[in-house]
């Protein structure tokens, strides 16, 4: 759900003053959003998650338009949750002369190399657009009790993300 700007001008936004309410969030966003495609596994995106110290990203499809969400939560949940039921057949493992044997409960081998980030995304995402006030997107980040939003144009590519951290340094007078 696109959470829309308060005022649509056409007007090219003019340069904004610290804590200025109409702030956009154009002026203080990251442009450069690392996104992931549906069919990533969630092997690679773990590796990637940890790797680029991200806690979400969105998810792109071909055209690279906005389709959803995965979280490091996302992945932690379908882990807990989904975990006994990735289990196959007891591992059996080779000792000296080949003899085979079951080293016991708990070891098993698992398909998690064959799940994908679709199976775990979330397709329901709040976005807004780069004219959306900075105050805007900080009520819609709170009442949802998310840290950050991506940024998304009238095609519905993503041109950015806005955490909260980005919101506080723009209070801190951090931003530009």
């Amino acid at each position: 759900m696109t959470i829309p700007a308060a005022k649509t001008s056409k007007e090219t936004p003019k340069e904004p003053g610290l804590l200025d309410p109409d702030t956009a969030v154009s002026w203080i966003m990251n442009r450069e959003v690392i996104t992931v495609r549906p069919d990533l596994t969630l092997e690679s995106l773990e590796e990637m998650l940890l790797t680029q110290d991200l806690s979400r990203v969105p998810v792109v499809d071909k055209e690279s338009k906005l389709v959803g969400i995965v979280s490091k939560t996302d992945l932690l949940a379908f882990r807990h949750d989904e975990g006994d039921r990735l289990e196959q057949e007891p591992v059996k493992l080779s000792a000296r002369r080949g003899v085979k044997y079951t080293p016991g409960p708990g070891f098993h081998e698992s398909d998690e190399g064959r799940m994908f980030v679709s199976d775990i995304m979330h397709t329901e995402v709040l976005t807004v657009t780069p004219e959306t006030p900075v105050a805007r997107a900080a009520e819609v980040m709170a009442v949802n009790r998310v840290h950050g939003l991506p940024v998304i144009s009238p095609q519905r590519t993503v041109v950015g993300w806005v955490s909260t951290l980005d919101i506080l340094s723009w209070v801190a007078g951090l931003t530009w």
